[in-house]
């Protein structure tokens, strides 16, 4: 299995949203709680169910206004 690894600098109490890019849409496939509101957070999440061919993930968060980010795409083989 790989891992989805990250570090967060000055985080916010928002969990983080782990998206896959399938059927031509992003779709949710995991939570991360936030950790605390320490300067730097360091963050894991397992994939699972990798298909042949390049994966895309993105990181999100959305805050309480209902407004999301995004990280970049991260592609896995």
């Amino acid at each position: 299995a790989k891992n989805i690894l990250w570090t967060v600098t000055n985080p916010t109490s928002y969990s983080y949203f782990i998206e896959q890019y399938i059927w031509n849409k992003w779709i949710q496939i995991g939570e991360i709680s936030y950790k605390d509101s320490i300067s730097k957070n360091n963050y894991s999440f397992q994939l699972v169910n990798l298909h042949s061919g390049i994966n895309k993930f993105r990181i999100c968060q959305m805050n309480e206004f209902g407004d999301k980010s995004s990280s970049e795409e991260i592609n896995c083989h």
